[in-house]
């Protein structure tokens, strides 16, 4: 279900139809569109027409938007938010003192779609354990790159953020202790890229939470 946020204009404003401007949020609580602090400022201003915002907002369970440095800029402009991909990630490979952050993962299985290469027609759907699961050996060579992406963020009740990774495989989430969110800068903060500015203030924006194999 499209979650979006109705802000109030006045009339003059207002499109033929006389509905409020449109925000989007994202699908269900899954809210990469805006930040936290977005949602925050549009909770402010919603005129109660589409999505119940707080509820989200006490909602643990919501997934926001990576404050991606470069979006500093537009904080709280609609028309940006309405024009961003749900989908921005960031993919890495993590250092070898994180790899048991990966390890210690219920991994998802993979779904291929295995057919002739020149058919058209119908495609066998074959689900494979994630190359870092504990089965990779059954499907994939040892000594996989050990991926995750930047997925989103989420707050406790006291309005804590944590960043939420992924599996560059499966997909499946996770959160980094205190220790190794420490770790994973440090090694990012010794990359060449670490000299680019945008680079420098992402990795500052990396926030610990609970430990992989624990609850999200």
């Amino acid at each position: 279900m499209g979650e979006f946020a109705t802000i109030e204009v006045p009339k003059s404003k207002r499109n033929p139809k006389g509905i409020d401007h449109l925000c989007k949020l994202g699908t269900c609580d899954d809210w990469r569109y805006v930040r936290r602090q977005e949602a925050e400022h549009l909770a402010k201003r919603d005129a109660g027409a589409g999505t119940d915002m707080d509820r989200f907002l006490r909602d643990s369970g919501t997934l926001y938007r990576f404050p991606w440095p470069d979006e500093d800029r537009h904080l709280h402009d609609i028309s940006h938010i309405n024009g961003r991909s749900l989908f921005r990630n960031w993919v890495m490979e993590l250092p070898d003192e994180l790899a048991g952050v990966l390890e210690g993962l219920e991994h998802k299985k993979i779904c291929a779609s295995i057919g002739p290469e020149d058919w058209h027609g119908y495609h066998v759907n074959v689900f494979v354990p994630c190359p870092l699961s504990a089965d990779a050996g059954l499907v994939a060579p040892t000594g996989q790159p050990k991926i995750a992406s930047i997925y989103g963020e989420r707050y406790d009740a006291e309005g804590n953020g944590r960043t939420i990774f992924r599996c560059g495989f499966c997909e499946k989430p996770f959160s980094m202790s205190p220790e190794e969110v420490e770790k994973f800068r440090t090694d990012l903060k010794g990359r060449s890229e670490y000299a680019s500015g945008w680079f420098a203030m992402f990795v500052e924006r990396l926030r610990p939470g609970k430990c992989a194999t624990q609850v999200k």
